[in-house]
């Protein structure tokens, strides 16, 4: 698994923030299930935070070609390019319409939500992403060469050399001090 760091601030997590309650959290598997209907068994992974099952709702007749420039032109770049590049293989019409959006000069919103997910914009984002968005947990970093934290080291290490004179009074009481 790979762990990406997420930024507080940033529009996707407070989009989550502000959206989703805890019945909204809980349901986020059934609400994912209806919306993405039919792709919601063909799941397609990238290296971002958006569903795996997006891929397939983009492509299909729920968003015109416009729509589809709209949300690449906002989300570009945060989306893994893989993904950027497979619906522009899918729609030769996106390159056009963003390069469009491009010339108009529109401003770039990270938090732009499909007028078709208004209602559940964190079903745009995989479980992983809403659930660090709605349940953070500060992450430790360690910078201590040593790793683990002094006490717990030392307890563990206590143990370990424990265990080895165990271990290693028993071999020499069988091998060298009990007759047979």
């Amino acid at each position: 698994m790979v762990e990406k760091p997420i930024k507080a601030d940033s529009p996707q997590v407070k989009t989550v923030r502000n959206y989703v309650t805890h019945e909204r959290y809980v349901t986020y598997d059934n609400r994912a299930s209806v919306f993405y209907g039919p792709y919601y068994g063909h799941p397609v992974y990238y290296h971002d935070y958006y569903s795996p099952f997006l891929m397939g709702w983009l492509l299909s007749d729920a968003v015109n070609s416009h729509q589809r420039a709209l949300w690449m032109y906002h989300h570009q770049h945060d989306m893994d390019q893989a993904r950027y590049a497979e619906l522009l293989r899918r729609d030769a019409k996106l390159q056009a319409e963003i390069e469009q959006l491009k010339a108009q000069n529109i401003a770039r919103d990270a938090g732009y939500i499909p007028p078709q997910m208004t209602d559940n914009p964190d079903l745009m984002f995989n479980r992983d992403f809403v659930d660090a968005s709605y349940n953070p947990q500060e992450v430790e970093t360690n910078t201590d060469e040593g790793g683990g934290s002094g006490v717990g080291t030392f307890f563990f290490w206590l143990f370990v050399v424990f265990a080895v004179l165990v271990v290693g009074g028993i071999l020499v009481y069988f091998l060298f001090m009990k007759e047979y």
